[in-house]
């Protein structure tokens, strides 16, 4: 998987999807950033899209 980054809301937020694949049954494959889809809010900072490719174990 690509650099989990320094904001830690989106660091919680993909661990806690990878926890949540893994427990219905499904492996992250592969993972990548979607840049048109990114925002930047004044108080929250930048935002970060991801798609992923998962597969069912």
């Amino acid at each position: 998987m690509a650099d989990i980054g320094a904001n830690s809301r989106g660091v919680i937020n993909r661990v806690a999807h990878a926890v949540r694949r893994r427990v219905i049954g499904y492996a992250i494959i592969d993972s990548w950033d979607i840049p048109p889809l990114s925002r930047a809010h004044p108080t929250f900072g930048r935002s970060t899209s991801r798609g992923f490719y998962t597969r069912l174990k």
